[in-house]
């Protein structure tokens, strides 16, 4: 009898979800994933899995979401980048990584709001190059899928641009501080020179 009852309720959730599908969908649009659980008969965390699932794969709510609110989102990723993007989105699991390609095609590559994200933040991204974390940068970025060789090369060619500018930068320093040294050396001898030169004439 308990599978009856469970079956019944699944149908009565799947028609009240698909009865309001356009009303859950700007629920999302306005206040996130909480405001579809808020409108929803169950206010069970699986029973909210479900339905997000459900409007994200079969109903493309993140694209619609995206789409609407473009120039928020390519400021968004440009500022925050595209993981803190995932998080807002509530996308951050690996079955969500296609719907999110989606997004990163459109906001990121397209729109430019992955280079913007880089440029601004090109001394921090190195600085993980720097302590070792060299292969976690491209999941960072959020384009580790194999469509998005070109632009893991660019980023490449980027971070090498900011190490070049670094290491001119160090060797000016050092190249600086050398020459002070001799020129501070230089200083003290003259410095010694005329004491000498005092003391004989004082003689």
């Amino acid at each position: 009898m308990s599978k009856i009852y469970i079956k019944k309720a699944l149908k009565i959730l799947a028609e009240d979800v698909q009865k309001r599908e356009e009303f859950l969908m700007e629920s999302y649009l306005k206040g996130g994933v909480q405001s579809i659980k808020m409108n929803l008969i169950s206010q069970q965390e699986n029973t909210l899995s479900y339905v997000f699932d459900y409007l994200v794969f079969k109903k493309g709510l993140i694209e619609l979401c995206v789409k609407a609110y473009a120039d928020f989102f390519v400021d968004f990723m440009a500022n925050h980048g595209p993981q803190k993007m995932r998080e807002i989105l509530n996308i951050e699991a690996s079955k969500y990584d296609l719907v999110f390609e989606k997004i990163m095609d459109h906001i990121g590559i397209a729109n430019g709001a992955l280079n913007k994200y880089f440029d601004q933040n090109a001394l921090e991204i190195n600085s993980m190059l720097k302590r070792g974390k060299g292969s976690e940068i491209r999941a960072y970025l959020g384009i580790s899928s194999k469509k998005y060789n070109g632009a893991w090369i660019e980023m490449l060619e980027k971070m090498n641009d900011v190490l070049m500018r670094e290491y001119q930068k160090d060797t000016m320093r050092e190249m600086g501080l050398k020459a002070f040294a001799l020129l501070y050396a230089g200083m003290r001898e003259q410095r010694s020179l005329r004491s000498f030169r005092k003391m004989w004439e004082f003689i």
